[in-house]
């Protein structure tokens, strides 16, 4: 696999995940950005059983860019920025408006949920706060564009927390299903079963965090590939 490498020095990597790769695996023998980054250490420098360390995740479905740690140090250093809310996400969403809102473009909304994982299922769901299980989540969604008809809208998502699905769920429980999310967005193989795209329309398109040696301020900002039908939103105006 070519990788789309943005940034790279002794500390971090920088590049793109691409859609149904792995963060990194877990009980699977499928490949994972890890295993590839380090395959790339060899194969590009030499470096054998080179470290590297992540940071944050993106699920199977959706690519983005990531940033990896090359040392132990600098991990714990962009783990404390996690921690401490100071490591910066966005994300590009298409979303089908289930409920036939009245959707202005240039709309933002703050969206604060308390969410619980069910790992063995593999989704988490809204609950209320008091239930022990469940974590605060909290995202920032602003309305780019919309269809001629409202059925549809291209967000941004800004992620204040990182918690499992996050996106997905929370952008669901808004009445904001995402286009192509079969796990959350209920019936939507039904509704659409002529369309031969079918992937999750989520990208990761921004990070921002500190060097965490120099502590300069480090942005990266990709878009998705123009094949891909939500960087062109004319692929959905027609949708019945």
């Amino acid at each position: 696999m070519k990788l789309n490498i943005l940034y790279e020095d002794d500390d971090i990597i920088v590049c793109e995940k691409p859609v149904n790769v792995l963060s990194q695996s877990g009980r699977s023998f499928d490949e994972d950005m890890v295993n590839i980054l380090k395959n790339y250490l060899y194969e590009s420098k030499g470096i054998v059983n080179g470290y590297i360390g992540l940071v944050h995740r993106l699920d199977r479905a959706v690519a983005g860019v990531m940033v990896f740690a090359k040392t132990t140090k600098a991990l714990s250093n962009l783990n404390k920025q996690v921690q401490d809310k100071n490591f910066k996400k966005a994300y590009f969403a298409v979303c089908e408006n289930l409920n036939n809102k009245d959707i202005q473009v240039g709309t933002s909304k703050n969206v604060v949920n308390f969410l619980e994982k069910n790992a063995r299922d593999n989704v988490s769901y809204i609950r209320q706060e008091k239930s022990k299980n469940a974590k605060r989540s909290e995202l920032n969604y602003t309305v780019l564009e919309k269809s001629m008809d409202d059925s549809l809208v291209l967000v941004k998502v800004d992620l204040l927390t990182g918690r499992h699905h996050q996106i997905r769920v929370q952008m669901n429980g808004e009445g904001l299903a995402l286009w192509g999310d079969t796990k959350y967005n209920k019936d939507f193989l039904k509704r659409h079963s002529d369309r031969k795209w079918v992937d999750l329309a989520l990208f990761s398109y921004k990070i921002a965090f500190r060097h965490p040696t120099s502590n300069k301020n480090m942005e990266f900002e990709i878009k998705p590939k123009e094949k891909e039908p939500f960087l062109n939103f004319e692929y959905f105006k027609n949708m019945k």
